[in-house]
C-alpha cells in the first residue's frame, strides 16, 4: 500500500489529474511554503482508503509474490513522521514511497510529493498530496502514478500504467522520537 494522500485539485503542477502532474520533476519539487514554526511535526496514525484506480495496475506474478499497485475499496493503516522547519514539510512512512517533501503554508494546507522505485528500478512510483492539517490531525487527498514493466516468473513481461487515487485522515499521536 502506498502512503497516498485523491485526485489533487491544485497546486504546483497544475490540476493533479494528468501524467504530466505526476512527473518525477514535478513531485520532486515543490515548493516549501509560508508557514512559520513547527506546529504540525509529530507522528500521526492515518487510515488511507483507495478511491479509484485506472489504466494497467495488476494483480501480477512477479515470481516472488503477486503484486497490484491499486485497489478500490483497500484500507490501510500508515504512521507518518512529519517534520516541519517553517514552511518545508518532510515526511516519512514505511512504504514503497518513503519519503515526501514539499510545503505547509499559513493557512495550514499542505502540498508534499514523493518518487521511488521497485524492480530493479524498471518500475516508477509517484504521488502528489494535497490537503490540510486540523486541530489534532490532518485530512488529505492524494494522486499516484505507477508506470514501468514487471519481469513475470515464466520469463515475460508485463507493462504496468496505473493511476491511483486515494483519502487520507490522520490522528496527531505523538512529538517525534529522538
Amino acid at each position: 500500500m502506498l502512503f497516498l494522500l485523491a485526485a489533487c485539485t491544485s497546486g504546483p503542477s497544475g490540476d493533479g489529474s494528468s501524467p504530466t502532474a505526476l512527473s518525477v520533476e514535478a513531485v520532486t519539487t515543490v515548493s516549501e511554503g509560508d508557514a512559520q514554526g513547527a506546529q504540525w511535526q509529530g507522528q500521526y496514525q492515518t487510515e488511507i482508503y483507495t478511491v479509484s484506480c485506472e489504466g494497467v495496475c495488476g494483480p501480477v506474478q512477479d515470481g516472488f509474490s503477486t503484486v497490484s499497485f491499486c485497489d478500490v475499496g483497500e484500507r490501510d493503516t500508515e504512521y507518518l513522521q512529519v517534520e516541519q522547519r517553517d514552511g518545508l514539510l518532510e515526511v516519512e512512512v514505511n512504504d514503497p514511497i518513503s519519503f515526501y517533501r514539499g510545503g505547509v503554508y499559513r493557512d495550514d494546507s499542505l502540498i508534499i510529493g514523493g518518487y521511488a522505485t521497485e524492480h530493479g528500478g524498471s518500475v516508477e512510483m509517484t504521488a502528489l498530496v494535497e490537503g490540510r492539517f486540523e486541530e489534532d490531525g490532518l485530512l488529505a487527498t492524494a494522486r499516484s502514478h505507477v508506470r514501468g514493466t514487471v519481469e513475470l516468473s515464466d520469463g515475460g513481461t508485463v507493462s504496468l500504467d496505473c493511476t491511483g487515487s486515494y483519502e487520507l485522515e490522520g490522528v496527531w499521536i505523538s512529538e517525534l522520537m529522538e
